[in-house]
């Protein structure tokens, strides 16, 4: 079974540190900007960037997955990457500068390697349309998030 790769991105007007200080904080911010079908997000260790481990809750189509995941910087400042501490899957939030000063070109991206059973090939056909879905759903969320916080300086 091949390996699933699902990519979203969008421009955000606010600085890319800025952006990327959202996605790093597990404990006040991440939260807020994380879709309505992700019901819990609760921090085990640290909760500011690397070495971050949290639990979430994601609820979809009725049916609901629990998943473990370490928080690495391979760049901070720039890539931030969740490990899924049960299977091969990794997220990233890849943050660059916009085209224009003072917006931020943000990345989501999955990378996973479904188990090789029936249940892994159904999930590698329907995993995709979903997450789309919902890293959409991120982006706007965090693009009206960041758009409060300018409003609130």
């Amino acid at each position: 079974m091949g390996r699933v790769h699902i990519v979203e991105s969008a421009t955000i007007n606010a600085q890319p540190d800025a952006v990327y200080a959202v996605f790093r904080n597990y404990i006040d911010e991440h939260p807020k900007v994380l879709p309505s079908a992700f019901t819990s997000l609760e921090v085990e260790e640290g909760g500011i960037g690397a070495g971050t481990v949290f639990k979430s809750k994601l609820k979809v189509m009725g049916n609901e997955n629990t998943f473990r995941m370490r928080v690495e910087e391979p760049e901070p400042g720039r890539i931030l990457s969740e490990h899924d501490l049960k299977q091969d899957l990794v997220t990233n939030f890849i943050i660059d500068p916009g085209s224009s000063a003072g917006q931020a070109h943000v990345t989501i991206e999955t990378i996973w390697n479904p188990p090789a059973t029936v249940r892994g090939w159904i999930e590698s056909k329907l995993t995709p349309r979903i997450l789309h879905r919902l890293y959409k759903q991120e982006l706007q969320n965090l693009a009206d998030y960041m758009q409060k916080k300018q409003q609130a300086v």
